[in-house]
């Protein structure tokens, strides 16, 4: 039984998987940015609804002596 699948459907399907492997990239940088992050910020900007930038903040706290 053969297939039949416009170009434009084969086009949506390569566009949504490249949009996955775009958001696979936004996650992992997410995860690494909170990754060993003890003390501190990650701020995530979002843009019409696509994250546009990810900014890490850390901070290093150290023991107070009494």
């Amino acid at each position: 039984m053969a297939s039949f699948v416009n170009k434009d459907e084969k086009e949506g399907v390569y566009r949504m998987a490249q949009s996955a492997k775009v958001e696979d990239k936004k996650l992992e940088a997410i995860a690494k940015a909170i990754q060993n992050l003890e003390f501190g910020e990650v701020h995530i900007t979002i843009q019409d609804g696509v994250i546009v930038q990810i900014n890490r903040l850390e901070k290093q706290r150290f023991p107070q002596k009494k």
